[in-house]
């Protein structure tokens, strides 16, 4: 769209859309961090988690943080800042950014525990 300017409710739509992505990235990271860490536990008894994991689980509330942040610095931006179109678009696009990665992670990092290393003429976990 060069040249011309979006509506403040489509942009508004963009915006809530973008908050509820990162939010259910949110969600899914902490919901299946639990499930995985039960599974884990009861699997592999004598396990050693990796420290990735732990700090998923300990500081993975914090990320909640990201939503509500880009909820409220993007409604400020379309009230008070509506000429500041790229600040905008920069948030919406990092909330992206931020919702996709988050999710990859968590699966990531849970992959990585649940690989198998060889050691000692036996597998570990």
């Amino acid at each position: 769209m060069v040249g011309s300017r979006m509506k403040p409710g489509a942009q508004l739509v963009r915006l809530l859309v973008a908050v509820l992505v990162a939010f259910a990235s949110c969600y899914f990271a902490s919901t299946y961090g639990r499930f995985a860490l039960w599974k884990f536990t009861h699997e592999h008894v004598d396990g050693r988690i990796i420290a990735a994991i732990q700090v998923l689980g300990r500081y993975g509330g914090i990320s909640y943080a990201v939503p509500v942040l880009t909820l409220t610095l993007g409604l400020w931006l379309l009230r008070f800042r509506s000429g500041a179109t790229a600040s905008f678009e920069i948030v919406v696009g990092l909330s992206w950014i931020f919702a996709f990665t988050w999710a990859a992670a968590c699966l990531l990092f849970w992959e990585a525990q649940n690989t198998p290393t060889f050691s000692h003429m036996e597998w570990h976990y």
